[in-house]
C-alpha cells in the first residue's frame, strides 16, 4: 500500500510544482537510488510489515 501512495504521491506533486518528493518512485526505487541493495531494502520492508501486522492483531478486539 505504501509503494502505491508513494507513487500517487509523487504524481501529484510534480504536476503540482515541478519537483519531485522522491528521487523516483515507486518507494523501494528511491531507496535504490539512494544506494541501498535490493535485498536490504526487502528485508526492511518485510520487517516493517511484520512489526505493523502484529500491532494490528494486538489491538484486534475479540469478544
Amino acid at each position: 500500500m505504501v509503494e502505491t501512495v508513494s507513487v500517487i504521491i509523487q504524481v501529484l506533486w510534480y504536476k503540482r510544482t515541478g519537483n519531485r518528493v522522491f528521487l523516483m518512485a515507486p518507494l523501494h526505487h528511491h531507496f535504490e537510488k539512494k544506494g541501498w541493495a535490493e535485498p536490504t531494502i526487502v528485508i526492511r520492508f518485510w520487517i516493517i510489515s511484520m512489526i505493523l501486522a502484529l500491532i494490528g492483531l494486538a489491538t484486534l478486539k475479540i469478544r
